[in-house]
């Protein structure tokens, strides 16, 4: 399927719908209401859901700093030539983390917010239940690694409450 999924209609009927790459991190707390929402709204009574999020242990990890380079990140941004400011922000009381990239092209300048969502095991299923999820398993990640104290990625599978 190829659609935004905040903005498109979704199908439905399905058994299981993942949502993983720590994609629901980088939603706003509105955004992720609604995207929850329409997961919901795709699964077969029983259905579940497959989820991984960024835990507090990226968080710990990360650093405010700011980079300035040459088409900073081995020119990730732009083919030609440009410049790149990074700037990375930690707002550990929100567990938020926002890396802001600047980047300055001959003709043109513009700009990318990367704000984060860091989730405890606790915090993330209480987001799932208030979206009418009942969390069924918590993991360390997907692949089935066990749950640790800040891990970097919390795994969750939940059905419909």
């Amino acid at each position: 399927m190829h659609a935004v999924y905040l903005l498109h209609e979704v199908p439905t009927g399905f058994d299981i719908v993942t949502f993983l790459y720590t994609d629901l991190c980088v939603l706003s707390s509105t955004q992720r209401a609604t995207l929850l929402g329409r997961l919901r709204g795709m699964l077969n009574t029983g259905g579940q859901i497959v989820i991984d999020a960024a835990g507090l242990g990226l968080l710990t990890g990360k650093e405010e700093f700011t980079s300035i380079e040459d088409r900073l990140m081995d020119g990730f941004w732009v083919e030609g030539d440009y410049v790149g400011i990074q700037r990375t922000f930690v707002y550990p009381e929100a567990h938020v983390s926002l890396d802001r990239y600047l980047i300055i092209e001959p003709n043109e300048t513009w700009q990318i917010f990367n704000w984060r969502q860091h989730y405890t095991p606790e915090s993330l299923q209480a987001e799932l239940h208030r979206a009418g999820f009942k969390v069924t398993k918590v993991v360390g990640e997907l692949t089935g690694k066990p749950l640790k104290a800040n891990g970097d990625i919390i795994g969750v599978i939940a059905s419909l409450a």
